[in-house]
């Protein structure tokens, strides 16, 4: 059953005559007529009770009548959903954003987009860079936070909106002999007690090839995937944290101690390429760039 067809039947039946129809549809009449005789072949059943002065319906006419205006007002309201769409009073911004970006760079970003867009909503997929790298190229999501650097080339399906330049840091307590220093050395770091993400997440991948270079086999590691604030201690001294600028800057009583040589990286936006994004997560991208 066709949905023009269906069209073509609910107008003669709210007009209760082809010659109206065919006028309210400016279509011609005998396209009208041949599309409503197909619907009655096609289904089986007569709908239309033809006479000289007026367009009566059948039972079955009455019952798909029914069902043809509610398919109507359905067709009617896709349509403008999707317009309203493109024009950004409805949607959802599907992204995918490493846990301390997404906690610490993006709330403020999300809460100016959403004030200025406030009929989208914003859904987050959290997870490190290379398994989002991973799902947008899967298909899975659209856009996500990746890290770039010189060191790490990012795959080749995707295009890359750089938006951050930043540096990782030894994150101590003010008490911490590192707290005091302008720098400390990866030598240093490989040999200090450490809390890292789980494996995916680019801090991870540093530090595990800080360790490896260094050679250092001395250095006990917690593994997590979530990140811990204040001081934690193993009963002798404070542990070392490995983070981004970003985590420390309105905290007091941490120090954020650059490395040397520093590690820097660049936060950027991406998505597959000859790929056209929908129209809110294109807007956040915009937004975020300009």
């Amino acid at each position: 059953m066709e949905s023009r067809a269906l069209e073509y039947f609910r107008e003669v039946a709210a007009c209760r005559s082809f010659t109206k129809a065919a006028a309210s549809l400016r279509i011609a009449q005998p396209a009208v007529s041949r599309a409503v005789r197909q619907l009655e072949e096609e289904l089986g059943v007569r709908l239309l009770i033809r006479d000289k002065r007026q367009i009566r319906l059948t039972k079955a006419g009455e019952k798909l009548y029914g069902h043809a205006i509610d398919m109507h007002r359905l067709l009617a309201k896709a349509k403008s959903d999707v317009l309203n769409m493109q024009d950004l009073t409805q949607g959802e911004v599907e992204i995918g954003l490493p846990s301390m970006a997404g906690s610490y760079y993006f709330p403020d970003q999300i809460t100016r987009f959403l004030k200025a867009y406030p009929g989208l909503s914003v859904s987050i997929y959290e997870a490190g860079t290379s398994a989002i790298e991973e799902a947008i190229i899967n298909g899975e999501i659209e856009l996500g936070t990746i890290v770039t650097d010189e060191g790490r080339k990012s795959s080749s399906q995707l295009t890359i909106h750089p938006f951050l330049a930043t540096q990782m840091v030894a994150v101590v307590p003010l008490d911490h002999p590192f707290a005091s220093k302008t720098s400390v050395s990866h030598e240093e770091v490989a040999e200090e007690p450490l809390i890292l993400f789980k494996e995916g997440y680019y801090q991870r991948k540093v530090v595990d090839q800080i360790s490896e270079k260094s050679r250092s086999s001395r250095s006990p590691c917690i593994r997590n995937k979530s990140t811990f604030h204040g001081k934690i201690t193993d009963g002798t001294r404070p542990w070392y944290y490995n983070f981004l600028e970003m985590v420390i800057q309105d905290d007091e009583k941490l120090a954020g101690v650059p490395l040397d040589p520093p590690v820097r990286l660049t936060l950027a936006l991406a998505h597959r390429q000859k790929e056209s994004l929908s129209p809110a997560n294109k807007a956040f991208l915009q937004f975020l760039l300009a």
